[in-house]
């Protein structure tokens, strides 16, 4: 049974539509990860649930109640902002149990609670602190405490991260599964760091221009992306495009661009022969290149230009010979005696994506 549920939810600020006739569900306990660059509509769409942005229209339903004018008050429901909106002149069991105080819970309930989510988050030697000194991560932490003790049926994150150095947000993000995995509460994270998603969600919703392009487990989203915009988005260093087209050499389908060519894998035939004659866009995980010539697969040459060393890695920067395009990586060990070097390469048949033209094109292998 879906617990948190958007029907046909649309957001327009003006002539504006941020957000187009969304539906989106989780169930009890699940934690949904949106995902998409600014201005994608990821923040309306959670600030709409949680009652800070009214809809334009559809429904919002929240463990069956329909929740759509409800205040924020109203809906049973805590939030984490990015700047962690805490009050300075209060300290940090003050913040904590602020909103326990206003809705009359009684004294002994609040500490009780003030207590057990400070132990949570290991922030109890810090509750009689202000603010103004605690660092950015003990922030969040208090940030997090403040929702905890509510217990509500929702939590909603927004950009919660964004703020923290990259070695915190690592510890975070660890911090982040573990509670709700001892918590169990419905959950709603919105974020543009695809780490953050593919490490944290249950389903991931990936958002562009209003619109959710494709929604899954984080496995389904990076291995079979529905289209070339969920290609490029999702994957760290961002998959390679490459222009193509679709030939029938001598009975065998092939694609075929400038300065390389392959047979079209078998899982994408079906497909590829409505777009004999036609441009499409290979699809090539930086992972998926590998050093050397090969009989089998995608073969081409390569110019390094850049070679960026990580200690057990090497993620390389080139340029395609005969097409001038850029083509990025990886490699284990360091490499950086390849610089201004021109090496062969090749892709194996089953690591090849393909794609309709277009921003949006569609996957031509699914």
């Amino acid at each position: 049974m879906s617990y948190l549920q958007l029907q046909k939810i649309a957001k327009s600020f003006g002539d504006v539509q941020v957000v187009q006739e969304m539906d989106l569900s989780a169930a009890a306990g699940e934690f949904i990860v949106l995902v998409g660059a600014s201005g994608c509509g990821k923040s309306t769409t959670l600030r709409m649930i949680a009652g800070l942005e009214s809809p334009t229209s559809g429904r919002i339903l929240i463990d069956g109640r329909d929740v759509t004018a409800a205040t924020p008050a109203d809906r049973d429901i805590a939030m984490v902002f990015q700047n962690y909106a805490l009050y300075p002149h209060m300290n940090v069991a003050q913040n904590m149990s602020f909103a326990l105080e206003l809705s009359g819970t009684s004294k002994a309930v609040i500490a009780q609670r003030v207590d057990a989510a400070a132990q949570v988050l290991n922030i109890k030697h810090l509750l009689d602190r202000k603010p103004k000194e605690l660092s950015g991560g003990q922030r969040q932490r208090v940030a997090m405490g403040r929702a905890i003790v509510r217990e509500p049926k929702v939590f909603l994150f927004d950009e919660p991260l964004s703020n923290l150095d990259a070695k915190l947000r690592g510890h975070m993000r660890i911090e982040i599964a573990m509670l709700h995995r001892r918590l169990g509460k419905t959950t709603v994270y919105v974020t543009h760091d695809q780490i953050e998603a593919m490490t944290l969600a249950d389903r991931i919703v990936v958002m562009d221009q209003g619109c959710i392009q494709q929604m899954g487990i984080p496995d389904e989203v990076f291995n079979r992306p529905l289209n070339r915009f969920v290609a490029g988005f999702i994957g760290s260093p961002t998959m390679n495009f490459l222009n193509a087209t679709v030939k029938d050499v001598e009975g065998q389908l092939r694609f075929v661009g400038t300065g390389f060519g392959c047979e079209v894998p078998e899982s994408m035939k079906a497909t590829a022969h409505r777009f004999i004659g036609q441009s499409v866009v290979l699809g090539i995980r930086p992972q998926a290149i590998q050093l050397g010539a090969s009989d089998h697969g995608l073969g081409f040459s390569l110019r390094v230009n850049v070679c960026e060393y990580l200690g057990t890695e090497s993620v390389l920067s080139c340029t395609l010979l005969d097409e001038a395009s850029s083509v990025t990586f990886t490699a284990p060990g360091n490499h950086m005696g390849l610089i201004n070097q021109t090496v062969p390469v090749h892709v194996p048949l089953e690591s090849i994506y393909a794609f309709e033209p277009g921003e949006h094109g569609r996957s031509l292998g699914l």
